[in-house]
């Protein structure tokens, strides 16, 4: 099975020895709902084979071992993205413009009154 990076845009596959790695998505709930909105793939759903490329964090969020052995901190969120500019907008959504149009003031007629005579 090939392990790709699930990133929005990101085309980086695992090669055995290779300078990226693979990352699981958390099994914690609220990190692993974290982590599927930071990539921006819409309606995505991490699976137990979805992974993340090390390209996508911080040097920060790694720890390095004397040796040489790196580590994702179990804190680590990924922040580096490389999105294009229309993923990176949020969308806007418009209301549909309504006119108010003013009520129209009753006519009244001048000079024409009737004299009614009322018994």
């Amino acid at each position: 099975m090939v392990v790709s990076c699930c990133a929005f845009g990101c085309t980086e596959k695992a090669v055995k020895g290779g300078p990226v790695t693979f990352h699981c998505f958390p099994k914690d709930e609220e990190r692993r709902k974290i982590w599927e909105i930071k990539i921006r793939r819409e309606n995505f759903k991490a699976t137990k084979s979805s992974r993340l490329c090390s390209k996508h964090f911080s040097p920060d969020s790694f720890d390095r071992e004397k040796f040489g052995g790196t580590w994702l901190k179990k804190t680590a969120v990924p922040t580096v993205f490389n999105f294009h500019k229309h993923v990176v907008e949020r969308k806007i959504t418009r209301k549909p413009l309504v006119r108010k149009t003013p009520e129209p003031e009753p006519v009244i007629e001048q000079g024409k009154s009737k004299n009614y005579n009322l018994i």
